[in-house]
This record gives C-alpha cells, structure tokens and sequence, in this order.
C-alpha cells in the first residue's frame, strides 16, 4: 500500500528540494550523474527555465499533482520486497530509466 501526504508544494519548493540534494552530494554534476541526467537540464530545472521530470521527481521523493497549477506531492518508496511482490525486478527498474 502507498501512503502519500496531501502536502503539496510548487516550482519553487521542487527548486528547494534540488538545491539540498545538490549540496547532500557535494555538487549538481555530482547529483545529476547519480540520478542520470544531464548537468545542464539540473542546471536548468533548479533556475526554473525546465519542468522537473519524472526522474528527477522520483529522486527527490516526488511526485506530480495533476491540477491548473503544477504541484508536486511527496511519495513513499516501495521496500525491495514490495517490488518484487508487484513483479518488479531492480534490473527492470533501472532498464526503464
């Protein structure tokens, strides 16, 4: 079962969000490589010129809100066993990104 929070936050939270994930791993080349996007697209997305993927919401726990006005929720992960539960390998996984 997904448990979700009904917190919600905009562009400029996500924009937050970016910004500690960037300074936890040391750099943005460092943590665009470890979410596998390109330095200029993190670059981009943290100055508000892109909309944030849904791998970079991923890693940052998010997910988006369909409404007139982007907003993003957080999400809780599945454990490894619930994964597997669903049929879902970590092979399958990283193959979809």
């Amino acid at each position: 079962m997904d448990v979700t929070t009904n917190t919600t936050i905009d562009d400029a939270g996500v924009a937050s969000c970016i910004e500690a994930a960037i300074r936890a791993v040391g750099g943005c080349s460092a943590w665009a490589k470890s979410i596998g996007i390109s330095k200029s697209y993190g670059h981009d997305r943290l100055h508000g010129r892109r909309k944030p993927s849904d791998r970079i919401l991923a890693a940052l726990g998010l997910e988006r809100v369909p409404s007139q006005q982007a907003s993003y929720r957080e999400i809780t992960r599945l454990t490894v066993g619930q994964d597997e539960a669903r049929g879902w390998s970590q092979n399958e996984n990283e193959e979809s990104r």
